[in-house]
């Protein structure tokens, strides 16, 4: 193993963090990451990898820590923009607007401050607006699905196609296996809207190609948590409520991803989980990633989850620099 051969070889530990992230392993993943952390405490793609897997995990309080620490080394317009999430989900219209204006320093001038404070507001027109207006600007595809899923909510399906076949051709097919996790749950959007506009037979083709597509396959979610929910709500768009809710069941809520979605909203507001809405294990589970939404809202706010990860670290070996 090339880790073994050289321990201190970083493109080998991000990897091996990636590979048992993807089995679902992410006490061994974060230990890592750490180590690459250590060795480079000035790059930012060790602690945007923490944040993601923090946010496959259902921590958007450590996600956002992460992210934070992330922007601060590299202050990118992407990092920017992911460092966004976190606050967009727990409501915090300050922060949220900081890091819109620490976006514009950072390219060129593009202001996504009406962007976030239609979101924080739910204005969904003016979301849907300016996330064309950046992703025209920009041509970072994560505008273009946030349109969409404003597009979507506001019961303008046919808009959503438009954009999300633009943005996924393949998807016209049955090309799944290079999706990630994001680009699965737009996908399941894709096939919501297909629906709603008519078409049935692409709804039904897709959500076929879905379920029996590698990254949506048993291995796949027993591995990762976050891929079963995606699944549940590909079975949900096929109105198959019984495999739906047998799949929910499943599914581990400690461990698993929460404000699934772009748009960053609970799974109760989110279209493509519509037919499940009024499913007592639906309406439980809702309830629960509610609540720890604002748990994590609380820690992060009262310094808890910053403690909570220097003891992580320090539990590895390491020692946090920043």
């Amino acid at each position: 193993m090339v880790v073994e051969l050289d321990p201190l070889n970083t493109l080998a530990l991000t990897g091996l963090a990636n590979a048992y992230r993807g089995l679902g392993l992410y006490d061994e993943a974060r230990r890592h990451l750490f180590k690459v952390q250590s060795l480079f405490p000035d790059s930012s793609m060790a602690h945007r990898y923490v944040a993601t897997l923090e946010y496959e995990a259902g921590r958007l309080d450590k996600s956002g820590y992460w992210m934070d620490i992330a922007a601060e080394l590299n202050p990118s317009p992407q990092e920017n923009f992911l460092a966004l999430s976190s606050y967009i989900a727990f409501g915090w219209a300050d922060e949220a607007l900081a890091i819109a204006e620490k976006y514009r320093q950072s390219s060129d001038g593009i202001d996504i401050s009406r962007l976030v404070q239609a979101r924080l507001d739910m204005d969904l027109r003016t979301l849907s607006e300016e996330a064309q207006l950046i992703f025209r600007q920009t041509g970072d595809e994560d505008f273009a699905a946030l349109s969409a899923w404003a597009d979507a909510l506001r019961d303008r399906c046919d808009a959503a196609v438009i954009t999300l076949e633009r943005q996924y051709p393949s998807l016209k097919g049955e090309v799944i296996e290079y999706l990630d996790g994001s680009d699965l749950i737009n996908a399941v959007l894709l096939a919501h809207c297909y629906f709603n506009t008519g078409k049935r037979s692409d709804s039904s083709r897709l959500t076929s190609a879905l379920i029996a597509s590698d990254p949506l396959s048993r291995k796949a979610v027993e591995a990762s948590p976050s891929r079963r929910l995606i699944r549940v709500a590909t079975y949900a768009v096929a109105r198959d409520v019984n495999s739906a809710i047998t799949e929910l069941e499943a599914v581990d809520m400690e461990n698993s991803v929460v404000m699934i979605s772009p748009i960053a909203l609970p799974v109760d507001e989110l279209p493509v989980f519509a037919t499940l809405y009024d499913e007592e294990v639906f309406r439980q589970y809702a309830t629960r990633e509610r609540y720890r939404v604002a748990a994590q809202a609380r820690m992060l706010a009262s310094g808890e989850t910053g403690k909570e990860v220097m003891a992580e670290v320090e539990a590895a070996g390491y020692t946090l620099r920043h």
